[in-house]
């Protein structure tokens, strides 16, 4: 596309089953906006429609005035199967997708006047298999082109990833069909004590041209992440890149570097989002997917869910979560305080195009208690049941004496009855929780 600063943002406002949304892109030669709707139908999947204008100018002094419209229908058969389907998009002879413009030409790119698109994705254990098949035609030539696309990858052994890819399309403005396949592998090594990723692919194509990359990356920190790749043709073309990223709470920061035979470029970018529901209020988050999701534990701060920054002051974090797909929303439990027990750990959610998901995670703080309850005279009281003075159970003392207590509430006393119908007490008076270690009570 086009070189140069731009400007892209979007708005949207969800309620309990409809999201709308409002987008544009900002460019010295190319200004564009739409707006959306989606509607979740339950079990019969969602529907979304949208509409964009865009207006681009021209070296040449010509302009280009442009809107296009969509319809798309998804649909979640089960845990492991989806469809999504893109019912239809049109668009007229001026629009122009900001990533087709160049405003030393005019001609080549913009002529697709409609698209049709089917896409399903099937998960197979540790495999995911991918299909997906479409049709379009355009306002300056006759015919239509199909094209289809199928993609499958797994893990094997211990974390390989093994990635194939295949494509076809057939076009009126070509004479022969083009395809291509491509495989790539990423095999985890550790470095230094960081664990690094190594990546290897080839691909190949109808007309002949193979390509090769290899490349390395890795993530330090839940923040920081590097990368270095090169690419190699056997045309004689190369190139090397590499990429430095850092999140920060609110923002993302990238810095990347290209080395070509030609040419040297740096670039940067800096990206966020402030989203906000009724429960939080507005929030500033380094996560910029189309679909987002707010999590909370109540209270809790420090907390990750799903690898995402740690949840601030009131219990908030932000999630990236995959459209018209089943994501599984999950607590780090490295993260969360001894003192504190989670109703659940995990939702399971399937948001549609451009929603943000909010789910609370229910939680309260406990007081952990490790006791070796002792007789009177310092033997090791051999199994019983305790109660509090409210009549609350309290657990079972374990043959070596050991009693695990979780309250909700400090006991000042316990009752224990032993095994014979005896009963005897003991005091919870100057007994400290959660301290992860063992103290001795005695029970008279």
């Amino acid at each position: 596309g086009e070189s140069g600063t731009f400007w892209m943002g979007s708005v949207g406002y969800g309620f309990d089953s409809t999201t709308l949304n409002a987008a544009s892109i900002l460019h010295g030669k190319y200004q564009a906006g739409g707006v959306s709707v989606t509607q979740a139908l339950g079990g019969f999947g969602a529907v979304s429609a949208g509409m964009n204008l865009s207006q681009a100018k021209y070296d040449n002094g010509d302009n280009k005035r442009g809107h296009s419209v969509s319809a798309k229908y998804a649909k979640s058969f089960s845990d492991s199967s989806d469809l999504q389907l893109l019912a239809y998009r049109y668009q007229s002879k001026g629009y122009v997708e900001f990533a087709d413009f160049y405003s030393t030409d005019r001609y080549t790119r913009y002529n697709t006047k409609s698209r049709y698109e089917m896409r399903l994705s099937q998960r197979l254990g540790n495999s995911n298999l991918n299909l997906a098949g479409w049709q379009e035609d355009y306002w300056w030539m006759k015919g239509k082109a199909t094209g289809g696309d199928v993609s499958l990858s797994t893990t094997i052994l211990d974390g390989v990833s093994v990635f194939l890819n295949g494509s076809y399309s057939k076009r009126p403005y070509l004479d022969k069909p083009d395809y291509s396949t491509s495989l790539s592998f990423s095999i985890p090594f550790t470095l230094g004590g960081v664990r690094h990723y190594s990546s290897t692919g080839l691909s190949y194509s109808s007309s002949g041209r193979m390509g090769m990359n290899s490349g390395v990356s890795a993530s330090p920190t839940d923040r920081l992440s590097y990368g270095l790749n090169t690419n190699l043709s056997d045309k004689g073309d190369r190139s090397l890149n590499g990429n430095l990223s850092y999140g920060f709470d609110a923002i993302q920061t990238n810095m990347m570097l290209s080395q070509g035979r030609d040419n040297t470029t740096v670039s940067g970018s800096v990206s966020g989002t402030i989203l906000g529901t009724a429960d939080s209020g507005l929030m500033m988050t380094k996560e910029t997917g189309n679909t987002l999701g707010v999590a909370r534990i109540p209270g809790v701060k420090g907390v990750r869910i799903n690898g995402s920054a740690p949840t601030n002051s009131k219990g908030y974090t932000v999630v990236n979560l995959s459209d018209y797909s089943l994501n599984r929303v999950s607590v780090d439990m490295e993260n969360v305080p001894d003192d504190l027990e989670l109703q659940t750990t995990s939702f399971n959610v399937v948001p549609t195009e451009k929603a943000v998901v909010y789910r609370e995670f229910g939680a309260e703080h406990v007081l952990r208690y490790i006791l070796r309850v002792k007789e009177r005279d310092g033997r090791i009281l051999n199994g019983g049941s305790a109660q509090t003075e409210q009549g609350l159970d309290a657990g079972f003392i374990a043959g070596n004496g050991v009693l695990l207590m979780n309250m909700l509430s400090a006991p000042s006393r316990v009752s224990v009855e032993r095994g014979d119908g005896s009963v005897c007490h003991f005091s919870v008076k100057g007994i400290v929780p959660n301290t992860g270690k063992v103290q001795e009570v005695y029970c008279e």
